[in-house]
């Protein structure tokens, strides 16, 4: 059975949805734990890969927030065109 355009359209904005959302978890990951390594033990070398980590979750937070908001007032479109039906 093939999927109509549409379909497939969806299907690759909801995928880049959920990979900028696993994008942002894993940053978020990194970035604590590069902390906390750089909490215990305070080394300069440490320091770059913080920041490096840290620039990394604040790209990743500003790519879902962007592709979150815009999934979000679609629905929003979509739902008030609905009720004037």
């Amino acid at each position: 059975m093939a999927l109509s355009f549409v379909a497939v359209l969806a299907l690759v904005f909801f995928t880049i949805i959920l990979g900028s959302i696993i994008f942002f978890i894993v940053s978020l990951v990194l970035y604590t734990t590069a902390k906390r390594d750089f909490r215990e033990l305070p080394r300069p070398e440490l320091q770059k890969s913080l920041s490096t980590r840290k620039v990394l979750l604040i790209v990743s937070s500003i790519i879902m927030g962007t592709l979150l908001a815009v999934l979000l007032t679609f629905v929003i479109v979509l739902y008030s065109a609905l009720a004037y039906i």
